[in-house]
């Protein structure tokens, strides 16, 4: 087996463990209680958007604005963060969410799940731009690792279209 198709298939196994754990924190805040608190937890209403109380450590909740239909600032418990647009109380339009582990998606959501396009990075540097269905990397994209290898092109259910496409090149390494 030829260092070329090793590199390769170490490539494509990376994509698939971190295509598995970006769904799986992408769509974990929705799960977890990512609704909106009720708002009888409102200080007061200002101009239809409810002004929530500001959160101690170890709390949860809406901390500025309106995160049923609006725009809004709602932290979890764990530290992670989501800063945007809301409707029915679900992560909707663009917005910024931030893990506690350090990854973040910045784009497109619908009804709380990645939607639309947007970006994801990892922690160690890696990171997806492109489209984004249903919390899963889907259609167009590039992604990058933290080594500078890069595909770029289709992705179906947050894997590679096709397998025998050249998946990686680092740009500083020659054939």
């Amino acid at each position: 087996m030829s260092i070329q198709h090793r590199s390769r298939i170490i490539s494509y196994g990376l994509i698939l463990m971190w295509t598995i754990v970006s769904v799986l924190q992408c769509t974990s805040a929705t799960e977890k209680g990512a609704e909106a608190p009720d708002k009888s937890e409102s200080t007061g209403d200002t101009e239809g958007a409810a002004e929530r109380k500001v959160n101690t450590a170890g709390e949860s909740g809406c901390i500025v604005g309106d995160c049923n239909n609006g725009d809004g600032t709602y932290v979890w418990e764990d530290g992670s963060k989501y800063v945007g647009q809301w409707k029915e109380g679900q992560r909707s339009g663009n917005g910024t969410y931030l893990w506690a582990s350090g990854d973040k998606y910045a784009g497109e959501f619908v009804n709380g799940d990645c939607e639309g396009n947007g970006v994801y990075t990892w922690k160690n540097g890696a990171h997806y731009e492109g489209q984004w269905k249903a919390g899963k990397m889907n259609g167009a994209g590039r992604f990058v690792w933290p080594s500078g290898s890069e595909y770029s092109g289709e992705f179906v259910d947050h894997s590679i279209k096709a397998a025998s496409e050249e998946a990686a090149k680092d740009p500083g390494k020659e054939g």
